[in-house]
């Protein structure tokens, strides 16, 4: 069995540490998820501060890779640190913003986000970048599958985002199927 590391803050999802998934470094997942939050509604998209989005959205991300494989003895995370590293892939490679398509913007009736925005400029709101597809750098992986407005969530995404909910998802069917299984076996 391992020692705590002393900086490990951890949540555990049931009292039997032999078959429970911990969650290690839960501040930083937190810390990350908070951080990107700030930076997309609260940092300007221009300006000074711009290049201070450009810089905390891949660290965020790059925060959050950490925790994933910090955790990666649930499944579901280790699919999110992939999800996670495609996308911080791209970002990187498109100077610290996902690139997403005027098109691909009005596929899903959002032409309001991009008024007043020229290609190459921050999206308002959002992670993204204005882009078109022939200058993104890794366009496959940026932000082109389209969830259509009639849809429950008209959106567009990446193959990494998809792979982030995916995994999100096991990891908490792997959390609850353990808290499941052990409140089942500790029945009479």
């Amino acid at each position: 069995m391992r020692t705590p590391d002393p900086g490990d803050h951890e949540v555990a999802a049931t009292s039997n540490a032999s078959s429970s998934p911990t969650l290690h470094w839960t501040w930083l997942g937190v810390a990350a998820l908070l951080a990107q939050i700030g930076a997309v509604y609260f940092i300007d998209a221009e300006g000074a501060l711009g290049l201070t989005r450009r810089i905390v959205i891949p660290l965020t991300v790059a925060l959050a890779v950490a925790f994933a494989l910090r955790n990666q003895h649930l499944w579901g995370l280790r699919l999110m640190a992939a999800g996670l590293l495609l996308n911080l892939l791209t970002i990187c490679a498109n100077g610290g913003l996902m690139p997403v398509s005027p098109e691909d913007v009005a596929a899903v009736n959002m032409l309001d986000r991009i008024d007043n925005v020229h290609l190459g400029q921050p999206i308002p709101g959002s992670k993204g970048i204005l882009t078109a597809p022939h200058d993104a750098r890794l366009w496959v992986l940026s932000d082109i599958i389209v969830f259509p407005p009639r849809s429950p969530v008209a959106k567009v995404v990446s193959a990494g985002d998809l792979l982030v909910l995916g995994g999100l998802v096991i990891a908490c069917a792997e959390v609850i199927g353990t808290v499941r299984g052990r409140t089942a076996a500790d029945r009479p």
